[in-house]
Parts: structure tokens; C-alpha cells; sequence
């Protein structure tokens, strides 16, 4: 007689196949009726939260990770907020980014590249002058407020133009557009 663990199930031509969810239990608060544990949720393993690869910003996808890769020293990567015309702007590259603020993307992409020299960051100028969105852009960019260039809207359109990657995010913030300027990528010692 052959013994089937409820975890595999039975086959003539193949090995059992074996069921791979996770399910985390939680005791149930103590009361007349409650005295055996309850499943409070079941992910399959594809659901799991896991890093695949160490020391990368969770915001970095496969896709946005080889648009950078792609990019040489000087290429312009383009920040840019959920009113910006990222479609009839980007030639290359363009990422939705929906969920994520400016400054989220922004940090997360100064995680894995050296911005260039001056002019590193260009923002679009508001006629209100510094707005908190691009002070916060500034900083996410790991610059001094005077290395940041404040550039006129449509002469900022026209740079996009040229940039090998756009990146729109759900930034609802107005003026909540960078572009950054790839640097030289130091070599690592051997």
C-alpha cells in the first residue's frame, strides 16, 4: 500500500509533484470560541516578497536597470512628472513609473549612477521660483541647491527631446521634472 503525503500527490509516470505555498499563521486572540490558530493570509512562492538582487532600490525594474545601462557619459535620463508630454517627447526609452514621486525615482536611480559634472541636474523653472518638489529633486540627486540649473519650460522640452531615456512617474506636483546627466562610472579595482 502506498502512503500519499497531503503535500504531494500521486503519479505513475513522473515524480509527485509538490503544492509550494507559504501560508503564515497568526494565534487567534484567546476567546471561548477561538483556541486554534487562523490562516490570515496564503501567498503562492511567485508572491513571495524576496530581493532577487542585493543592494538595488526596489524601484529599479529589469526594464528601467537596462535603459541606464544603455546610456553613456553625458546621456540625459529624463524625471518627469505625471503632466509632462513624456509620449511625444521620448525617442528611446519611456517607463511608467505610476505609483512612485519624482523624488522616489530620482533617489533610486542616483543609487546606481554617478551624475555628470556641471550641468548634472536641470530643472524646469517655475515662475513661483524654487518650488519644494524640485528642492526635493535637488537633494534626491545627492546635490548642493547651486548645482541644480533652473531652465526655461520649453528650452527644458527641448532638451528632453534629446534625452535617451524618459521616465514618467504619478508626481502630480507641478514642476516636478529633472534631468539628470549620466557621469563617468568609476572603475572597480579587480
Amino acid at each position: 500500500m502506498r502512503t500519499v503525503s497531503p503535500l504531494t500527490r500521486p503519479s505513475t509516470d513522473r515524480a509527485p509533484e509538490i503544492d509550494i505555498r507559504l501560508v503564515t499563521i497568526r494565534p487567534a486572540v484567546m476567546t471561548r470560541s477561538a483556541s486554534l490558530p487562523t490562516i490570515t493570509q496564503q501567498k503562492s512562492i511567485s508572491q513571495v516578497e524576496a530581493k532577487m538582487l542585493l543592494n538595488l532600490d526596489p524601484v529599479l525594474t529589469g526594464q528601467l536597470l537596462m535603459a541606464l545601462d544603455e546610456m553613456g557619459h553625458g546621456d540625459a535620463v529624463v524625471i518627469a512628472d505625471a503632466h509632462f508630454t513624456a509620449s511625444k517627447l521620448a525617442k528611446k526609452h519611456l517607463i511608467d513609473m505610476p505609483g512612485l514621486s519624482s523624488p522616489r525615482v530620482l533617489a533610486a536611480i542616483r543609487s546606481v549612477m554617478v551624475p555628470d559634472t556641471y550641468p548634472a541636474l536641470d530643472l524646469m523653472e517655475s515662475p513661483d521660483g524654487l518650488l519644494p518638489v524640485q528642492a526635493e529633486l535637488t537633494a534626491a540627486a545627492g546635490l548642493a541647491p547651486e548645482e541644480a540649473r533652473m531652465v526655461e519650460r520649453f528650452a527644458f522640452y527641448e532638451l528632453a527631446k534629446d534625452a535617451e531615456l524618459i521616465i514618467r512617474t504619478g508626481e502630480t506636483r507641478v514642476y516636478g521634472n529633472a534631468l539628470l546627466r549620466k557621469g563617468v562610472t568609476p572603475v572597480m579595482p579587480a
